[in-house]
C-alpha cells in the first residue's frame, strides 16, 4: 500500500512579490509551515530579504555568483525565525536521489516543510507532500510516485503545484543539479534535519502506445478526468485545490523557447485551464477567470495539477500583439505578426503554468508575460531566484 505524508495544509502560500523574492517567500512559508504556529509574529519578505543577504555565503567564488538566496543564507535565516521544534536544519548537498531521501525523511519525521533548489539552484520551492511506495527511512529506496509542493511563483499569487515524480525529477524541477560554479556546483541541494544514508527511485510514467496525435485529440477529457477523479492529487491535499472546478476550458500547446545555440531543457507540452469551482471555463486566453491549469505532456500523459494563489487572467495572442505593437518607437500595424506561447525558465517567468508569448513583428522579437509586460530579451535568472 503506497506511503502519503501531507502537510500543505499547514503551510500558508505566499508569493514572491517580484522576481528575485523566491528566497524569502519560501522562507516564510517554511516558518509559518512549522507544527507549532507562529503566534503574533509576522515575517515580512522584505525584512526576511535583508536577513538573507547578510547570511549568504561569503565566499569570494559563491559571491561572484550573485545569488539571491543561496543554501547556507536560507539555512542560518531560518535558525534566526526559530528552530523547528524537534530538530534543527542543516544543508543537505549530494546526489539528487540522495537529497531526495533526505528530504523525504525529514518531511515524515517533523512534519515540516522542506526548502528545495531547483531549476539548476534558480528557484526555491517548499515540500509539502509525497507519496512513495513504502515508508522512506535512512537507508532505504523508496520509490516516489507524486509530490506535492507550494512555490512562489507566480509573482503576487504563488500556486500549490500537484507533480508526477517523473515531472518532479525532470529538468524543470529538481532534474539537474546546481549549474553554477561555487560551493554547491554539480550538487543537489535542500535545507533539512540532517543527511542520510540510501536513494529515491523515481517512479516511470506509463502510456498506452497511442500515437501523439491521438493523445492530444483526448487530451482536454482524459486530463479532466485524471484530476477530478482524485486519482492525481499526492496525498489528503483534496481540499488544497478546492477552488479548482470539474469545468476545462481547450488545451493549448506551449513551445520550448530554445536559447540561441542551445538545446531546450524544456520540452513542449500543453496546458489545459481549470476554472474556479461553480464557473464555466473558456479557452486560457479568453480572458476568464482561471483557478488552474493541468499541464500535460505531448504524449497525452498528466504531468502535474496547479492550482493558483487566487484565480488569474491569461492574455490573448492578440493582446500580446498588440500590447508590442503599441509600445515601439514608431507604432507599427500588427498585420503579419507572429506570436507563440513560449516557456523556458527565466527573469520572465519560472513556472511551467506560467508561459509567456514571443511576438515577432516588424524584425523585431520581443517577450510579453501574463501582465502585459514586454521583455526585450530572455535573461537567465540569478541563482535563488
Amino acid at each position: 500500500m503506497p506511503y502519503a505524508v501531507d502537510i500543505t495544509g499547514q503551510v500558508a502560500l505566499f508569493g514572491q512579490p517580484n522576481d528575485h523574492y523566491c528566497g524569502p517567500a519560501s522562507a516564510r512559508m517554511v516558518r509559518n509551515g512549522y507544527p507549532n504556529p507562529p503566534g503574533g509574529q509576522v515575517f515580512d519578505q522584505d525584512d526576511l530579504w535583508n536577513r538573507i543577504q547578510a547570511n549568504n555565503s561569503k565566499k569570494t567564488v559563491d559571491q561572484a555568483q550573485k545569488w539571491y538566496t543561496d543554501p547556507l543564507g536560507m539555512r542560518e535565516t531560518l535558525f534566526g525565525l526559530d528552530k523547528p521544534p524537534v530538530a534543527g536544519w542543516t544543508i543537505v548537498s549530494g546526489s539528487r536521489a540522495n537529497v531526495l531521501l533526505a528530504a523525504l525523511v525529514s518531511l515524515k519525521a517533523h512534519r515540516y516543510p522542506i526548502p528545495m533548489l531547483v531549476n539548476q539552484g534558480d528557484h526555491w520551492i517548499v515540500l509539502t507532500g509525497f507519496v512513495t511506495d513504502v515508508e522512506p527511512v535512512d537507508g532505504g529506496k523508496p520509490k516516489l510516485n507524486r509530490v506535492c509542493l507550494r512555490n512562489p511563483w507566480p509573482i503576487g499569487t504563488g500556486a500549490t503545484e500537484s507533480l508526477t515524480a517523473s515531472e518532479f525529477a525532470s529538468t524543470r524541477y529538481f532534474g539537474q543539479s546546481v549549474g553554477k560554479p561555487g560551493t554547491w556546483r554539480y550538487k543537489s541541494v535542500c535545507v533539512a534535519e540532517r543527511p542520510v544514508q540510501g536513494n529515491v527511485r523515481i517512479a516511470a510514467e506509463r502510456f498506452s502506445g497511442r500515437s501523439k496525435a491521438a493523445a492530444a485529440a483526448t487530451l482536454r477529457p482524459r486530463a479532466l478526468a485524471a484530476f477530478t477523479e482524485g486519482d492525481f492529487i499526492p496525498c489528503d491535499s483534496v481540499a488544497t485545490f478546492a477552488t479548482l472546478g470539474r469545468s476545462a476550458g481547450p488545451a493549448v500547446s506551449v513551445q520550448p523557447a530554445t536559447p540561441a545555440g542551445g538545446v531546450a531543457a524544456i520540452g513542449g507540452y500543453h496546458l489545459v485551464p481549470v476554472a474556479p469551482r461553480g464557473m464555466a471555463a473558456s479557452a486560457l486566453t479568453d480572458g476568464g477567470a482561471v483557478a488552474g491549469v493541468l499541464m500535460v505532456a505531448e504524449t497525452g500523459m498528466l504531468q502535474g495539477a496547479v492550482a493558483f494563489g487566487q484565480p488569474v487572467q491569461f492574455i490573448s495572442r492578440r493582446q500580446a500583439i498588440d500590447v508590442v505593437a503599441k509600445a515601439m518607437a514608431a507604432p507599427v500595424s500588427a498585420r503579419g505578426a507572429q506570436a507563440t506561447l513560449m516557456f523556458r525558465p527565466s527573469t520572465v517567468s519560472m513556472s511551467k503554468a506560467w508561459p509567456f508569448w514571443r511576438v515577432q513583428i516588424a524584425g523585431r522579437t520581443l517577450f510579453v508575460d501574463q501582465n502585459g509586460l514586454i521583455h526585450p530579451r530572455l535573461e537567465p535568472p540569478r541563482p535563488g531566484a
